[in-house]
């Protein structure tokens, strides 16, 4: 009786123990993460999604830093008395942030939020048609152009995209697009298909 009761205290002995050293690990897996965002780091963001090319970048980056000073822990930037320090870098559209781990999450998210917010905004672009136009065609060039529109606009209803606006600048030949990122990106590839083709018609005319 006295072995089996060693036993059993024994084993009730281990399982206390393991308990224990469950518990430990866990706070200090908890500590070490605690720690790991109250870690000061420099970090460079790129934020050339959030800019407009036709904008000066320097105005644009100032106001994307003052956003994430004004968001992102206020009173913790050297401009307001804290550590935190935020720069700028036109050259290559990036900001550079000193900030401690959990800051850095929450700026990370910020950017996110402002890339897809931007992704959904109606931008206005201009596509250079003058490689497109057939200067010897008996077709006036407007009338050429407002072909080129026509054809793209179908292009993009096949694909279920009706909510840009296309219209054409004749003296410089170029189309002008209203429209979201996404009908965007199809418009400049499908005029690049154009131009390609425009090329091989004139290799193959000689």
């Amino acid at each position: 009786m006295r072995r089996n009761r060693k036993v059993q205290f024994g084993i009730g002995s281990l399982l206390f123990a393991m308990l224990l050293v469950a518990g430990y690990f866990h706070g200090l897996k908890w500590g070490a993460h605690a720690r790991a965002n109250a870690v000061f780091s420099v970090r460079a963001y790129s934020v050339a999604d959030l800019m407009d090319e036709n904008q000066p970048s320097e105005e644009q980056l100032d106001a994307i830093a003052t956003l994430v000073r004004d968001t992102i822990a206020p009173h913790s930037w050297a401009n307001r008395g804290g550590q935190a320090s935020l720069e700028i870098y036109p050259a290559n559209r990036s900001i550079v942030v000193g900030q401690v781990g959990s800051e850095h999450q929450e700026i990370e998210k910020l950017i996110e939020t402002l890339a897809s917010m931007a992704k959904e905004e109606v931008q206005l672009v201009r596509y250079d048609a003058s490689q497109i136009v057939n200067s010897d065609s008996a077709k006036p060039v407007e009338e050429q152009l407002a072909t080129i529109c026509s054809l793209a606009n179908q292009m993009l209803e096949r694909q279920g995209l009706t909510s840009s606006s296309l219209s054409v600048d004749k003296e410089n030949q170029v189309i002008v697009a209203s429209a979201r990122q996404q009908t965007h990106i199809l418009l400049d590839s499908y005029i690049k298909q154009l131009r390609f083709a425009r090329e091989a018609i004139r290799e193959i005319d000689g």
